[in-house]
């Protein structure tokens, strides 16, 4: 499959904000620092991530012919089957590594009954996304005013909800179950975009609105600091205007033949980001347990981009490295050929 560069630089934009999210967890903070400037700036951008990665999947998944029982299958073999797989794999891992072991609560972990530790209950989400797309293919394609009547129920149960519990100054603006139904907007956002749907609309209107919805998100987590999630309406209108930013100027980029090894880079940065999310969490641990002192520090919100920065580098290494001693174990711990 040719490879679309505006995607792939997405997708480390993503993975940077996801990182920032993870290392923003571990880091403590006295009552005087922890709703500071910088720690709600930091707070806002770790929550694109996640958006960014469905709007991506949308883009790349939507536009395949699932209307087959052949080309399903292929999906399923190829696509959903690896996840489940790399994804088991992880869930194990990590369980492995807590420190209060349940046998029981680990078949549910791997049941996806229970939600898997730490970050990987996005394993749980995308596969259920997976397993789900050939339906919503047929819905984007075939049965329109049925998707559109979804939608719309979605938006109002969760971006509309999410907003009225933010008004009402609620600290936990989300409901777990409903949430998951969120991450179809953007999924949907992704396709409508990458097909060039809104191509007439203005730059500077897609600029207002993050700029506006930046603004608004500021002003409602600094005056009642509750928990920002996906299902938030500042965070859609951000991601989904950022994406189409992103996807349509870089669009316009002529990328000439010198430019080949910057393309190769930014390519191969984009196939390791489902391996970065899977085992970045390893080189997190270490820093909760062997660096409380730069966790700790007054300075964090500023430290936490250079810890980032160190997190990717040591987790492309370890990408890399397990790719040179076998390219079969990289596939499949990582996703990485």
């Amino acid at each position: 499959m040719k490879r679309i560069i505006s995607l792939d630089i997405i997708k480390i934009i993503a993975i940077l904000s996801v990182i920032i999210a993870h290392t923003m967890l571990i880091c403590k903070s006295d009552s005087n620092n922890l709703f500071t400037i910088g720690h709600t700036i930091n707070s806002i951008f770790s929550c694109i991530g996640v958006p960014l990665f469905m709007c991506t999947s949308g883009a790349l998944i939507l536009k395949k012919d699932l209307n087959t029982t052949a080309s399903i299958t292929n999906f399923y073999k190829h696509n959903l089957l690896t996840i489940i797989i790399t994804g088991e794999i992880w869930i194990i891992f990590y369980f492995l590594c807590n420190q209060h072991f349940s046998f029981r609560e680990l078949l549910y972990n791997i049941a996806l009954i229970h939600k898997p530790e730490i970050h990987l209950w996005y394993i749980r989400m995308i596969i259920l996304y997976y397993i789900a797309m050939p339906i919503i293919s047929y819905l984007v394609t075939k049965a329109k005013i049925l998707m559109i009547f979804i939608t719309s129920i979605i938006i109002c149960a969760t971006f509309i909800y999410n907003g009225f519990l933010i008004y009402k100054g609620y600290p936990y603006p989300t409901t777990s179950g409903l949430s998951y139904t969120c991450y179809l907007i953007y999924l949907l956002a992704g396709y409508y975009i990458s097909k060039q749907r809104f191509s007439s609309i203005n730059h500077c209107i897609f600029l207002s609105i993050i700029i506006l919805s930046f603004i608004g998100l500021f002003l409602s987590h600094w005056k009642n600091h509750y928990m920002i999630w996906y299902d938030n309406p500042f965070i859609l209108f951000i991601s989904v205007s950022l994406f189409e930013l992103i996807y349509r100027i870089t669009k316009k980029i002529n990328l000439t033949s010198h430019d080949n090894r910057l393309i190769k880079i930014i390519s191969d940065l984009s196939n390791m980001t489902f391996g970065i999310y899977l085992s970045h969490m390893l080189f997190i641990i270490v820093l909760r347990h062997y660096c409380n002192e730069i966790i700790n520090s007054r300075n964090i919100n500023i430290i936490i981009y250079p810890l980032t920065i160190i997190i990717i580098v040591c987790t492309i290494a370890l990408i890399k490295i397990t790719k040179k001693i076998n390219k079969d174990l990289s596939y499949i711990l990582f996703r990485y050929k």
